[in-house]
């Protein structure tokens, strides 16, 4: 089944796609794909930022803060958060390869 993995000696079920698709399985244990959606108004000179896990886990809030504040524009703001990532991640031997960042800056 290509939904089983082993890991560490142990049967594991895959989440890598079940997250976003749904899974008839593992439903049972609350994985669903029904999005958390937020409304709220942006004005001139907000940012967003979309990022994954790898950035989350890895950064605190301030740092995500400061350099959405440091970039001139979203696509550099991106870059400076993933390579910042990067940076922490082989100074502490942890792995790095779960990274996406997307900014956005309202005009």
């Amino acid at each position: 089944d290509p939904q089983l993995a082993l890991i560490q000696g142990g049967l594991h079920l895959s989440l890598n796609m079940s997250r976003a698709l749904g899974h008839a399985v593992l439903s049972r244990y609350g994985v669903a794909p029904v999005p958390d959606i937020f409304d709220a108004d942006v004005l001139p000179g907000d940012r967003l930022l979309i990022a994954c896990d790898g950035v989350w886990e890895v950064l605190a809030r301030d740092e995500v803060v400061l350099q959405l504040t440091l970039a001139a524009e979203p696509a550099a703001a991106a870059r400076a958060l993933v390579r910042l990532v990067e940076t922490r991640c082989r100074a502490t031997n942890r792995k790095s390869d779960n990274l996406t960042a997307v900014c956005v800056f309202f005009e």
